[in-house]
């Protein structure tokens, strides 16, 4: 054992450091968060695979985490063995001691770390989510065989059914679907190459759908579903107002009884933990999924109370947007990012889930309704999530206002962009900037300054415009989110009349 591994094992009661640990992934994720917790305050001994990340070795990564949970727990945790390595490294950039370690004290791996990267692997620089959630897995699969670890917990998603309708099997795999993304046929590659494996004994696969924390704290992480459609909704919102009653479900063609399947995340880990302390419940796949499903119209209206109890501002006519053919096209951006978030979830079949329900003496997933929507998309600042793609660790985040000057790191001068004639940044200013919800209003930017001139007394003043939100607009400025993401995930609209600069500008942010 490396000294580093001995001395958080020694941290461990000397009745548990003797017995087999299980090597858990992803701990710093959302789901895998949770599961540390519950391991921990199940006395379970385990190591934890981390990476260093933003200059933070991976033991301050686990401490900082272990003190938020610590604190909403309200108890202390003791504290797990912690590896420093890479999922997506050769032997996971273990040393031959920590490997040799893992060989002697661990059995079983629990393996929640995945990329929720939903964008096409071919625009990512690095090629995800196939990276993590194929190559990884490949890894992490090697170093079980290597290490003699016989027993395999995978975390994948419900999704991998891909585009299909009416019910899905948890005995169902490939079926030759299609998918809607490339995170869906990642995960689905991944349970088959685990599948075909020869060196596991048992392989327990647990499907669930759209995790969601219903008491989020600063950070967002995990699956972005919900949030990602909820900026969508505010920025709609921002440039239009606030929709009426029932005008997305008509803006999509949707009806409103179609249903999304969520499920909260202290459930999720609760009923796997429990599901892998039991082995007679192993070797088998599980939908942790929500029996009821949440219906498009619930998440709408929630979305709409959560703004206007903000005070966000209301359409001035009740004209629809689809009626209005200025409006319309504007619009047909918001529309298609929404698209792929609100499609109507299969019925996901739970028959091997109820079985281990009722040995473990647990109940189903509880409903997910309005109230819960509302809690979750709340949009008072001191409550609501940031958007999950501006996710940092919760130590590096801290609420900032909209000052006088922007930030370094925001493209403003002349020589920040290269091959860019200076005349256009002049022929730019001001730009009339609209941040919607809560802390939001209109302001004039001038970009050669980068300096706010003003708050602006009327819309339309300016050239150029830009919508966001307060959180996407303060993730820009801090270099923290690229305008060509946030302009995909339908958080930032830019009205810019000159295509030369209006591909500079969305070049130069990113």
């Amino acid at each position: 054992m490396t000294d580093r591994a001995r001395a958080h094992a020694d941290d461990l009661p000397s009745e548990l450091a003797a017995d087999r640990f299980t090597l858990l992934t992803g701990s710093t994720g959302l789901l895998g968060q949770f599961l540390l917790a519950d391991m921990l305050r199940s006395r379970l001994p385990v190591a934890v695979l981390v990476r260093s990340r933003r200059g933070q070795p991976a033991a301050r990564r686990i401490h900082l985490c272990l003190n938020r949970l610590e604190q909403t727990a309200g108890r202390t945790f003791p504290r797990p063995v912690i590896l420093e390595g890479d999922l997506n490294q050769p032997g996971l950039g273990l040393s031959n001691e920590e490997r040799r370690w893992l060989e002697a004290s661990c059995d079983t791996v629990i393996h929640s770390a995945a990329s929720l990267s939903f964008k096409p692997a071919a625009e990512h620089p690095e090629n995800e989510p196939y990276t993590t959630n194929v190559a990884g897995t490949r890894n992490l699969l090697e170093l079980c065989e290597q290490a003699a670890i016989r027993e395999f917990h995978y975390v994948s998603s419900a999704y991998v059914c891909g585009l299909r309708n009416g019910s899905v099997l948890e005995s169902d795999g490939n079926v030759g679907q299609q998918y809607s993304n490339d995170y869906e046929d990642s995960k689905l590659t991944a349970e088959g190459m685990l599948r075909d494996s020869d060196c596991l004994r048992s392989l327990t696969i647990y499907r669930p759908s759209i995790v969601i924390d219903l008491e989020p704290g600063p950070v967002i992480i995990g699956d972005r579903t919900i949030y990602l459609a909820f900026s969508v909704f505010q920025a709609l919102a921002g440039k239009f107002g606030v929709p009426l009653d029932g005008e997305l479900l008509s803006l999509l063609g949707l009806q409103g009884t179609e249903r999304k399947n969520i499920v909260p995340v202290d459930w999720v880990s609760r009923v796997l933990l429990q599901i892998f302390r039991r082995p007679a419940l192993h070797n088998a796949t599980y939908h942790l999924t929500n029996p009821q499903g949440t219906s498009i119209a619930t998440l709408e209206s929630a979305f709409r109370q959560n703004l206007l109890a903000t005070g966000a501002r209301e359409r001035t006519t009740k004209t629809r947007i689809a009626d209005d053919p200025d409006l319309a096209g504007i619009a047909d951006s918001f529309v298609e990012t929404f698209k792929p978030y609100f499609r109507d979830d299969p019925q996901f079949d739970q028959s091997n889930l109820l079985r281990a329900l009722e040995v473990c003496g647990e109940r189903n997933c509880p409903e997910i309704g309005e109230p819960e929507i509302m809690k979750l998309t709340a949009s008072n600042p001191d409550e609501r999530p940031r958007p999950p793609m501006l996710a940092q660790d919760a130590d590096e985040m801290a609420d900032r206002g909209l000052g006088s000057d922007w930030e370094p790191g925001l493209p403003g001068a002349a020589d920040d962009f290269p091959g860019l004639d200076s005349s256009l940044i002049e022929q730019s200013s001001p730009i009339e900037l609209t941040l919607s919800g809560s802390n939001g209003g209109t302001w004039l930017l001038d970009l050669a300054s980068r300096r706010i001139v003003a708050s602006a007394t009327k819309a339309g003043a300016a050239d150029v415009r830009i919508y966001t939100t307060p959180a996407v607009w303060d993730a820009l400025i801090h270099c923290q989110v690229t305008v060509s993401r946030a302009m995909e995930d339908g958080q930032f609209l830019l009205e810019c009349p000159n295509p030369e600069l209006r591909e500079h500008m969305k070049s130069e942010f990113d």
